[in-house]
């Protein structure tokens, strides 16, 4: 199972470095590349069928050190820290990804929101109104 999610993950984080790769500003590489991740998880058909079939399964192998969250930590911290000050101020980057990573685990496992992020920008919205703002806090 390790060699089939580290391969899922390689495929993720390169389409998450392309969605990265289109905005010049710190914020939108953010927010874009936040809704992408979340929607790519949310509808990714295996997530949603473990979710939906063995919760118990995902939230154990979340729960312990699985290749995914270094990897998505460390993707995550080195993606802020290329964007400086002007999106964090000063707040750690390794703190901020542990905070980022942990949104989306919370919000793919657990997706009955009042957050509307199945409209069209509710993802968006959530990284600006909710990610952002304690960032640079």
């Amino acid at each position: 199972m390790r060699d089939a999610v580290v391969r899922e993950l390689e495929r993720f984080f390169a389409e998450l470095e392309s969605v990265a790769a289109e905005h010049d500003s710190g914020e939108e590489r953010l927010v874009e590349t936040f809704a992408h991740a979340y929607r790519y998880l949310s509808g990714h058909a295996l997530i949603q069928r473990m979710i939906r079939a063995e919760p118990d399964l995902l939230a154990n192998y979340l729960a312990r050190d699985t290749p995914g969250d270094p990897l998505a930590r460390d993707w995550v911290a080195a993606k802020l820290a290329d964007d400086g000050a002007t999106l964090l101020g000063d707040t750690d980057s390794d703190e901020a990804a542990e905070l980022i990573v942990r949104a989306i685990h919370s919000l793919i496992i657990a997706p009955a929101t009042v957050f509307g992020l199945e409209r069209g920008s509710g993802p968006e919205d959530y990284a600006r109104r909710w990610i952002l703002p304690v960032l640079r806090s």
